[in-house]
Formats: structure tokens, C-alpha cells, sequence
């Protein structure tokens, strides 16, 4: 796997995604097992929750983003939604997905949240297939 990979997560469908957080960490670091992904693999994770109090992970993927902006490392992004906290309020819709992609050369776009979410995600997906054939 290279080049950029973006997951969308809410709530708990962050937790798919934590392994791979944490091996990112490691790497990053230089410590435990190389990652076997390709030199320009980058993860973007975007992540919506309520609060900051049910913000699972979100210490570690504040962590991780902080140090690789401080160390000029460029294979993670970690951008967090908190609705009640006005963190980054903006609704997950067409015209934030849009944004979030449209310059983005994607290996894979991951979604993990619940069927509301998933099904914003579907729907773009669709139109945005329907629009590139």
C-alpha cells in the first residue's frame, strides 16, 4: 500500500484504524517492526466525535500529528471533529468531503462510523463515480 490513504471515522470506527496508528508511531520512532507500506504511503485520518470525553485514541493521534509536523514527517494527518466542543464543527457533507479529497491523489478512502455517516459517504461516492466515467 501507497501513496495517500484518507479514513473517515466517527466514534468508535476509529478503533480500525488505531493498530495502524500506532505502527505509524513506532516507525516514526524507530523503533519495533518497518512499516511494509511503500516510501510515499501517508494516512490521513479524520475523526468525529461528540466530545472530547468520547474521543477514543484521540491522545495518541494528537500525539503522532504533533511529531510529525515537528519532525517535517509527512505520512500522517490527523484532523479531529469535536461537535459539542466547537473543534471543527463543520458538517460532514458533500461539500466537506469534496474539499477533503479534491486534490488528493487517493490510494484508498476508508469510512468507518455510524450508518448515518456511512451512508453521506456512500452517496458522494456514488455521485462522484457516476461523474468520473
Amino acid at each position: 500500500m501507497d501513496g495517500t490513504n484518507i479514513a473517515f471515522t466517527g466514534g468508535t470506527g476509529i478503533l480500525s484504524f488505531m493498530d495502524l496508528v500506532a505502527a505509524i508511531a513506532r516507525h516514526n520512532l524507530g523503533i519495533g517492526e518497518p512499516l511494509k507500506f511503500g516510501e510515499n504511503f501517508k494516512l490521513i485520518l479524520y475523526a468525529s466525535f461528540s466530545s472530547r470525553d468520547d474521543a477514543l485514541g484521540m491522545e495518541l493521534c494528537e500525539a503522532l500529528d504533533q511529531f510529525c509536523k515537528d519532525k517535517g514527517i509527512k505520512n500522517f494527518l490527523f484532523v479531529a471533529r469535536l461537535r459539542m466542543e466547537n473543534l471543527n464543527k463543520e458538517r460532514w457533507n458533500d461539500g466537506f468531503i469534496d474539499k477533503a479529497i479534491q486534490s488528493m491523489r487517493m490510494q484508498k478512502i476508508w469510512v468507518c462510523g455510524p450508518p448515518t455517516m456511512s451512508e453521506v459517504f456512500e452517496r458522494f461516492l456514488y455521485r462522484l463515480n457516476d461523474t468520473t466515467l
